[in-house]
């Protein structure tokens, strides 16, 4: 829409330096005008809310069902309030005629129009003080509502958009720094992966009355290199502590640890010196009571995702600062020019902005023009990280 209506119109009304396309079309070419700026920006919009809904929803499995239908209302949200904020300019703008040139017509605002014609009526001879002073509360007036209508234009067209757009995306990267955030366990494990350590558990209840308490237990083994390096690099242990009895309690306490390997299936023993201090007392595990041991035992601490998803939520955090990165930048720096010289013809003096326009009035329709840019670069960016993703 904004290369075909916007584009087509302005070059052709450049070729012809004024409206040749009457009333009824200036209306309709400004309508377009300013819903193509409005739904460039809401889409923009749309696109970082809907990463911050599935930033949130990431370990939801309802959440692509949900995010068609999202995408749907919020795009007519879109359109419905870019059309109604943009039905003004069907009033506003009309086909206007200076009285010091009748030949020449041009598209512009109504109130270009009517202060036109205030100038025109207060300059006459037969004026008199108070129709001036009249003429001059009126014409203040419409300074009034233009300067309303404007900046109630850029509000919307241009910094609440750029607000939400940055809202969201420090929001996408809050999201996904929290979920790749480890526990303490989690870093624990990642520190000493090269050593074994024993695990902390505690038995639930059992049917069978004899093995219904199982004492959590710590063990640390420093000195198992020539035994470990025989096993596989990559062991399932199951940890298994046997103290001695009650009538033993004078003797040397020792203590086995049994390590199943997943590929091997040795079983390494390494018994600790004598000074080593008796253990209390605990129930030796059968063989069969063994497996269901190991769906019992949980970490004392877990991270909220495993090390493939943190991995996965790592590289889209580094793409979604990327991507907010060049969004914002192009955002900015495409659109600023535009609302720049839209504040300064708002709040410049009225005496000097005569001046002013016609020291720029050369560069207007290419700060202007600039906006269009942001609609082809847009698609550009994401589709090429989009791109990368997938490769």
């Amino acid at each position: 829409m904004t290369l075909f209506i916007y584009t087509t119109a302005q070059i052709g009304w450049l070729l012809t330096t004024q409206w040749l396309g009457g009333d009824f079309l200036c209306r309709l070419i400004k309508f377009f005008y300013t819903f193509v700026f409005y739904l460039t920006s809401f889409v923009i919009v749309c696109i970082a809310v809907d990463r911050v809904f599935g930033a949130y929803k990431l370990s939801s499995f309802k959440a692509s069902k949900k995010a068609f239908l999202r995408c749907k209302k919020m795009l007519y949200i879109a359109w419905g309030t870019a059309c109604l904020l943009s039905l003004p300019q069907l009033y506003i703008f009309g086909v206007v005629s200076p009285p010091d040139m009748p030949g020449f017509r041009q598209c512009a605002p109504i109130w270009m129009s009517m202060k036109s014609q205030l100038e025109h009526q207060a300059s006459l001879p037969e004026a008199t003080e108070d129709e001036r002073i009249f003429l001059w509360h009126e014409y203040l007036e419409i300074g009034f509502w233009e300067r309303s209508y404007n900046i109630t234009h850029l509000l919307f067209v241009f910094w609440f958009p750029a607000f939400a757009i940055v809202i969201s995306y420090i929001s996408v990267l809050c999201i996904l720094k929290s979920f790749s955030r480890p526990s303490k366990a989690a870093f624990k494990d990642f520190k000493f992966k090269n050593t074994i350590i024993s695990m902390i558990y505690k038995n639930r209840s059992r049917r069978n009355d004899e093995n219904n308490k199982y004492v959590a237990s710590v063990t640390s083994v420093n000195a198992m290199k020539d035994d470990v390096t025989a096993a596989a690099d990559v062991v399932s242990t199951t940890q298994c502590l046997r103290a001695v009895s009650e009538d033993h309690k004078d003797e040397d306490a020792r203590s086995l640890i049994l390590m199943e390997g997943n590929q091997t299936g040795k079983v390494l023993r390494r018994s600790f010196s004598a000074e080593t201090k008796p253990t209390s007392s605990l129930p030796v595990i059968p063989e069969q009571n063994r497996e269901s041991l190991k769906l019992t035992l949980k970490p004392a601490e877990k991270s909220k995702v495993g090390s493939m998803a943190m991995q996965t939520i790592a590289a889209a955090r580094l793409k979604t600062k990327k991507q907010a990165a060049f969004i914002l930048i192009a955002y900015l720096t495409l659109w600023t020019p535009y609302n720049l010289f839209a504040i300064i013809n708002i709040f410049i003096p009225t005496d000097s902005r005569g001046y002013f326009l016609n020291r720029i009035m050369h560069f207007t329709p290419f700060l202007n023009s600039l906006i269009v840019v942001n609609s082809l670069i847009n698609p550009l960016i994401y589709g090429v990280f989009d791109r990368v993703s997938k490769q």
